[in-house]
């Protein structure tokens, strides 16, 4: 089908904005086609997809039947909720342990069919997760009204969503504590905890003991993949972690006692909400548990994969003549074809970075680069551009409770996370796993989309950091530098200045 017979056959709905590469979006695509969803999810309904570089969209009457088909499924049976985590849970194990083995091979030696054939298994192993990135979105929702609804009839239980606390420790909290750790160690020596006070990054490596040298190291091996994202990024160096250790140093064991404390109390005052609220609250509780981690541990174990085998995007690169940020803006069957030794039109890539939109319309995927995809993409933007100067107040749901007032730094993407800095308030569509340094500076979040175990929702629960989720518009209104009172109590953030 012609782009312009797709365009004029579907009223295309935006679902997320987020920035990404083409090869993203393509597996993407690969895993949101009908037989994919069938073979791993069991769903019968597809439905049809618009991708850009920032943008999701959707075709709006197939979601609707994707919708209703995962809520029947529901209504029969709650345990559909940890049905769906579980089946997951092993596909994310068999990617990631293939990711990590993969990440461990010297693949110069390894010949073009080989590494073909590794490929292949990657782009395999990725998809059979995807069908589950659309069912948990939906779930998410769903879940969300259950609960609203469940608390309506029992408001004698004293329950607020910000008490949504996960059992396990996700991989963001994971290595905030695990460096919150190590600085602990490091204040219990005088003159160690001065060096970092007063010397640069070499000096300081040069005069750590082995044993803290050794810390940091294993801090690294476990978590250097957490500050990268679809395919992007650059890992956390030697040089993060211990410039993050000088800017904990000195607060690191009050830090960690704080969300210690603040985990046990929220943990605490959720059972008590389980044993109040009878049999059907506590069920739903507990699956909202699981979700606060699965929805973001899901994302988590992906990004980790996808950096584990930059080794063989890089020797892909070497042997079709690209540099790594180009492989990531190619097709699958046109990374094979370059295994296979056909050139790669490096026109076609630069023609990409600029704009690109993947289709997956009645299961067949397409590529649109460049001018003509500039001229769809702007025309849905004008299309949906609003008017919000004369709006002074913007609403969402209470993520976390709190009051604060500051100014907004907003952040689209990578670089702009350089802008937050300590008391601002962090002000994105959705927050994701690569965001955490700015997050840990903010001492508020705002964000347009996410529910109730959205990653903005975990972190902020996690860390106490007032959040309102949802807003919609927020982004739209806003502009680095505002001034507002973020009532993260009543779902208000209202513009000062």
């Amino acid at each position: 089908m012609k782009t312009e017979e797709i365009e004029d056959k579907i009223d295309w709905k935006l679902y997320v904005s987020r920035e990404n590469v083409l090869l993203w979006r393509y597996i993407e695509a690969e895993g949101y086609k009908t037989s994919k969803l069938k073979e791993i999810a069991g769903i019968e309904q597809g439905f049809d997809c618009k991708m850009t570089s920032e943008h999701l969209l959707c075709n709006p009457e197939g979601i609707k039947q994707f919708s209703s088909e995962i809520k029947n499924r529901v209504d029969n049976d709650l345990n559909y909720f940890l049905d769906v985590s579980n089946h997951c849970y092993e596909l994310i194990d068999d990617f990631l342990n293939f990711c990590r083995d993969v990440g461990q091979k010297d693949l110069s030696k390894a010949g073009d069919d080989e590494l073909l054939s590794i490929f292949e298994e990657f782009v395999e192993k990725n998809t059979a997760m995807l069908p589950y990135r659309a069912v948990v979105f939906f779930l998410d929702h769903i879940l969300d009204e259950k609960l609203q609804s469940k608390l309506e009839e029992l408001d004698e239980v004293d329950f607020h969503m910000d008490m949504v606390t996960p059992e396990k420790e996700l991989p963001f909290l994971k290595e905030r504590k695990n460096l919150l750790k190590i600085g602990k160690e490091i204040e219990e020596y005088e003159e160690l905890a001065e060096i970092f006070q007063n010397s640069d990054h070499e000096e300081i490596w040069q005069k750590l003991p082995e044993e803290h040298r050794e810390m940091v190291q294993n801090h690294l091996n476990e978590f250097e993949w957490i500050t990268t994202d679809r395919y992007t990024g650059e890992p956390l160096s030697r040089e993060d972690v211990i410039e993050n250790l000088t800017q904990v140093i000195g607060r690191s064991s009050e830090s960690l006692e704080k969300i210690q404390d603040n985990r046990a109390k929220k943990l605490e005052k959720l059972e008590k909400a389980k044993e109040a609220g009878g049999e059907e609250l506590e069920k739903l509780l507990e699956i909202a548990q699981e979700y606060a981690y699965f929805r973001t541990y899901r994302m988590d174990a992906i990004y980790e994969g996808d950096y584990r085998v930059r080794n063989m995007f890089e020797e892909i690169a070497q042997r079709a003549d690209l540099e790594y940020e180009d492989v990531i803006y190619l097709t699958v069957p046109e990374i094979e074809e370059a295994l296979r030794g056909k050139e790669v039109i490096k026109d076609v890539i630069a023609s990409r970075k600029e704009e690109y939109i993947v289709y997956l319309v009645e299961d067949e995927i397409s590529v649109l680069q460049g001018d003509e995809a500039e001229k769809h993409i702007s025309e849905f933007e004008e299309e949906n551009r609003t008017d919000w100067e004369e709006q002074a107040k913007i609403e969402g749901t209470v993520a976390q409770r709190g009051h604060v007032e500051s100014e907004v730094r907003l952040v689209f993407e990578d670089a702009d996370i350089e802008k937050v800095e300590e008391g601002d308030i962090l002000v994105s569509p959705m927050t994701t796993p690569d965001m955490m340094v700015g997050i840990m500076d903010a001492e508020g979040i705002i964000t347009d989309e996410g529910g109730m175990a959205s990653h903005a929702a975990i972190v902020s629960r996690e860390l106490g950091i007032p959040c309102v989720i949802g807003t919609e518009t927020a982004t739209s209104i806003l502009q680095d530098g505002d001034k507002v009172r973020l009532d993260a109590e009543n779902g208000v953030v209202e513009i000062l200045e």
